[in-house]
């Protein structure tokens, strides 16, 4: 997996395959960002149930001994 990368692309240019929509919490917090690294919000397209939707998440791995100490 990356570490780093960016997303410079304006949000009416990006890609929504099917029915993905955007909604106004999205749009109103959307910014392009050069450099995204581990921790930072990034929009992400997520398929659930058969539905695509954007969202914010948080970009990163975590790390196996991470997760079993927050159990």
């Amino acid at each position: 997996m990356c570490g780093r990368y960016e997303l410079t692309t304006d949000l009416e240019q990006l890609p929504r395959p099917g029915e993905a929509k955007i909604i106004d919490g999205i749009k109103n917090h959307y910014e392009k960002q050069p450099l995204i690294k581990p921790n930072d919000p990034v929009l992400v397209l997520k398929q659930e149930h058969a539905r695509a939707e954007f969202s914010i998440m948080l970009w990163g791995l975590l790390a196996d001994w991470e997760q079993e100490s927050n159990q």
